[in-house]
């Protein structure tokens, strides 16, 4: 039992140092697949050194003692970092935190195997030697590669093959050092507590050095995100406050389950690897290693595509716009420095004329199509007669055929219009965000709302009363020419959304569902246009058509099965008709009587 409590500890306690290593990686840079191997080729590496240094001493080419203080670190040091420089040519590497995990992997796979070695030969202080081992010699093992790991990574993107050389020479000739001299210190009776310090001396280098080139990857993705192919603005600003991945996706969670939480995290989780990609194009020097890595960027991109579908729109929509574009940490401490600022000048000209409310209110207007182009007093004015409203969730901001005597400007947030379809459920019929307006129908034509608007996340609006509203507009002509402006649009984006309900109708009617595979692909983009909006918001019942669809294939099997089933009945109903017949009876009467005449015949003969 001793023995084997040794055992898992000299195996178990190792790993829990390289997954202490591995979280450091933040954005899952590291290959499994490449950590499995440097775990194997260590092990591998132990194996043949296990065979090397004893050969070395039997022969006589060295003694025991010159093979364990410096030949031995030599050759266990060259034969870890073999697989590294191997690994070093593929884009899986990408930058020497990735190299440091791997060096760290090799070390640590190099290290359980000889501690087995160990504690299997002294049995008496098995628990005790592997403890010792696991604190002190494993991590050396590991440090050392790992610092080979470390200078692989750096040499990466240096133009030059000889600096790209010293860097390995560098590193190894490093490692050698460290790995000799602990072995000289151990081998002249150190106190155990010396190697220990030692040991975890340099695994603490080692997490610093990878900590570096996390914070460098943190850099890079904050750098590139926003220039990044497919990646949205919202998506962007997300992605930039991963560190915060957990706190920022717990009202997903809340509202579309855990599941798709996690893959709203995985899909960011993409987009950081792609801009961390990216940053590696500029930097490579090979021109082999930089179309590998385009093929393996234009992989990237199609997993984001994968996970973006499995994501769906409602919870990409919610993801994109977590956070609103004014931040109120930032603009109370502006308010505050302002207002003192007002206190301390204000006696002076300029200074204090407008609340911040108000500047804010300014700025936040002009983001409406209504009112870009006014001048900052037009819009001063303006911003005194609106209120701001905020929402939560599934909060109702105005519903159809209620009388309408608002108009409301989306500031922050997204909301859906809907309408009851015959069934009595809710139809979907457009999606709105920042810098639209809504209920400018109802106002105009003092009819009821023609349809519900619903909060899909967070948001705020500034409502405007019709009062208010008729005076600007007796006002300003330029706000009246806009509105009619945007009542356009919808009637476009309207027009484009019946024409493909009526396309779609046609098809199915002539059992043409060729439209289907192309309105999947178009729910995966961003929309871009009224038709690919018309076909995101048109996904309910593209849905609907699967299902009938399907139930049409299902049907045709169904019948397919059925005629079968009745031309084999009626063939047998058929025959049974035929020779229940007196003419079938009469002629079956007479081939007998012919058969009979026929053998009578023969007999005579």
């Amino acid at each position: 039992m001793t023995i084997i409590i040794a055992l898992l500890m000299a195996t178990l306690m190792p790993l829990g140092f390289l997954y202490a290593i591995k979280a450091i990686d933040f954005y899952q840079t590291g290959n499994l697949k490449f950590i499995a191997i440097s775990g194997v080729w260590g092990v591998i590496a132990y194996l043949l050194a296990a065979q090397i240094n004893p050969a070395l001493i039997s022969n006589g080419f060295a003694s025991r003692d010159m093979v364990l203080r410096y030949i031995g670190p030599i050759i266990e040091e060259v034969l870890k970092g073999i697989i590294l420089i191997v690994l070093i040519r593929r884009t899986e590497f990408k930058y020497f935190l990735d190299g440091a995990i791997y060096g760290f992997t090799i070390g640590i796979g190099f290290a359980i195997f000889e501690n087995f070695e160990y504690v299997l030969g002294h049995s008496s202080v098995a628990i005790e030697l592997a403890i010792s081992r696991v604190l002190s010699t494993n991590l050396i093992h590991a440090t050392g590669s790992a610092l080979i790991g470390i200078a692989l990574g750096l040499a990466r993107f240096d133009r030059s093959r000889l600096s790209r050389a010293l860097y390995l020479i560098g590193g190894l000739v490093l490692a050698i050092t460290i790995h000799s001299g602990f072995n000289n210190m151990v081998n002249d009776r150190v106190a155990l507590l010396f190697a220990v310090i030692a040991g975890f001396t340099g695994a603490g280098a080692i997490a610093l050095a990878a900590r570096r080139g996390f914070k460098d990857e943190e850099s890079w993705v904050h750098e590139k995100i926003t220039d990044t192919e497919g990646v949205t603005r919202g998506e962007a600003e997300v992605v930039q406050r991963l560190d915060d991945v957990n706190q920022l996706l717990a009202p997903l969670a809340e509202r579309f389950g855990v599941e798709k939480a996690s893959q709203c995290e995985k899909f960011l989780f993409v987009q950081a690897q792609l801009a961390i990609q990216t940053k590696m194009m500029d930097k490579l020097q090979d021109e082999n290693m930089r179309r590998a890595l385009e093929k393996q960027m234009k992989d990237t991109r199609k997993q984001m595509d994968v996970v973006r579908r499995q994501v769906g729109s409602y919870a990409m929509l919610y993801l994109r716009n977590i956070f609103p574009d004014n931040d109120p940490t930032i603009m109370n401490l502006m308010k505050s420095r302002i207002e003192a600022s007002a206190a301390v000048n204000k006696d002076k000209v300029g200074t204090g004329i407008w609340d911040l409310n108000d500047r804010l209110k300014i700025n936040q207007l002009k983001r409406s199509f209504l009112f870009q182009g006014l001048s900052d007093k037009a819009l001063d004015a303006i911003a005194q007669m609106v209120r701001e409203h905020k929402l939560v969730e599934d909060d109702v901001l105005v519903r159809r055929g209620e009388t309408g005597d608002s108009i409301f400007m989306i500031n922050t947030g997204w909301f859906k219009v809907v309408t009851e379809d015959a069934n009595g459920g809710e139809l979907i019929i457009n999606k709105t965000g920042p810098g639209e307006i809504i209920g400018e129908m109802a106002l105009l034509d003092e009819a009821p709302r023609s349809a519900t608007v619903i909060a899909l996340a967070p948001a705020k609006v500034f409502e405007l009363k019709k009062d208010a509203f008729q005076e600007i507009l007796d006002q300003r002509p330029d706000v009246a020419l806009a509105l009619i402006n945007g009542i356009s649009s919808r009637l476009r984006f309207s027009t484009t959304y019946i024409q493909k309900a009526i396309d779609w109708s046609q098809k199915i009617a002539a059992g043409d569902y060729s439209f289907i595979e192309y309105t999947q692909q178009q729910n995966s983009k961003d929309a871009e246009s009224d038709a690919d909006k018309a076909d995101q918001l048109l996904s309910a019942f593209f849905q609907m058509v699967e299902s009938v669809k399907a139930r049409e294939d299902d049907l045709k099997q169904r019948l397919e099965k059925l005629e079968l089933k009745i031309d084999e009945s009626r063939r047998k109903q058929e025959f049974e008709e035929l020779t229940g017949t007196d003419f079938y009876a009469n002629l079956k009467a007479q081939a007998k009587k012919m058969r009979e005449q026929r053998i009578a015949n023969q007999d005579e003969e």
